[in-house]
């Protein structure tokens, strides 16, 4: 799959759709950029695949760290975002058993092994949404208050 194939991301509750824009990302110096006002991922595919990909990972950490952490984006910087982006794509990367299974695609078969499956998205945010929540709210991570 090439980057101009992924189309749109399902990130909480929206649909954000990754884009090509490589003459403008390009003149800005910059690799990818997530628009959360306009709840957009853009990216360059003009570079090596595993660039490319890494790259939209880590535009895809922003946009869930703006949806799910509500705005509360000065708690996580640029360099945060970079080395989980890094260590996420590499763990992906070198253990296709456990991106499966992250995605669901396997289920325990009744003799207790592991059966291919395909996958369907989650029914949406709420629950997930919720159980941040709480777990925001003081117990795992201390959020700035206004």
């Amino acid at each position: 799959m090439k980057a101009n194939e992924i189309g749109s991301l399902r990130i909480g509750g929206y649909q954000i759709p990754v884009n090509i824009e490589n003459q403008h990302l390009a003149i800005a110096g910059v690799l990818g950029v997530y628009a959360g006002d306009d709840l957009k991922i853009m990216i360059r595919d003009d570079g090596p695949a595993a660039l490319i990909a890494e790259t939209v990972l880590h535009e895809v950490l922003h946009a869930i760290t703006e949806i799910y952490l509500e705005g509360h984006t000065e708690c996580v910087s640029e360099h945060i975002i970079a080395m989980l982006a890094q260590g996420l794509f590499q763990v992906l990367q070198d253990n296709p058993n456990f991106t499966s299974y992250v995605a669901g695609k396997y289920r325990e078969s009744d003799e207790g092994g592991a059966v291919w499956t395909e996958s369907s998205p989650s029914t949406g945010p709420t629950a997930t949404s919720s159980k941040l929540s709480c777990l925001l709210n003081g117990h795992a991570l201390k959020l700035p208050t206004t």
